[in-house]
């Protein structure tokens, strides 16, 4: 099920798509890396991977974002993981409680931060390099993850990735 709600040919797919080109990118993009952050610390990929492309699917509904979220979700019969990671959104309504979502969580920002800066400034190594650290820092001193079971070497994996993958965009 989760490898079908990510084919191009599945409704929803197809409808963010026409909804926006920028978002469904970006659905893409987190998709990809959050699936590829799961497989470094062993957490399950195919839910990575479907939620992290369904993340901001509420943004179909508008405001708010997790409830009309998950109210899409529940409407597609998606899985119980994806819908919880989804009413999970950015932290809103709950803190993440998997290790599924305190990654989908942290790449979704991490793209969104890339997403804002122009590509003169994103060219350096360095100053990605640096994004990445001063993002993902941040986001782990918020406390966002306590309740996640994401440890502190899981996460120093995924920040060692993130900083070693060569197209975050």
């Amino acid at each position: 099920m989760l490898a079908d709600i990510l084919d191009d040919d599945y409704p929803m797919v197809r409808e963010l798509s026409g909804f926006s080109k920028q978002e469904y990118q970006h659905a893409r993009r987190v998709s990809r890396l959050a699936a590829n952050c799961a497989k470094v610390v062993g957490a399950n990929e195919q839910v990575c991977a479907a939620a992290g492309f369904y993340y901001r699917i509420g943004i179909l509904d508008g405001e708010p974002l997790p409830e009309s979220g998950m109210r899409i979700a529940q409407n597609c019969c998606f899985p119980e993981s994806v819908i919880r990671i989804i009413s999970e959104y950015n932290g809103e309504r709950e803190l993440p409680t998997t290790i599924e979502s305190a990654i989908v969580h942290m790449v979704d920002g991490l793209v969104k931060k890339f997403e804002v800066f122009d590509s003169r400034t994103m060219s350096s190594e360095w100053n990605q390099d640096m994004v990445i650290y001063q993002t993902l820092n941040e986001f782990s001193a918020s406390g966002i993850y306590d309740r996640s079971g994401l440890g502190m070497n899981m996460f120093l994996k995924i920040r060692e990735y993130l900083v070693k993958e060569d197209t975050i965009l």
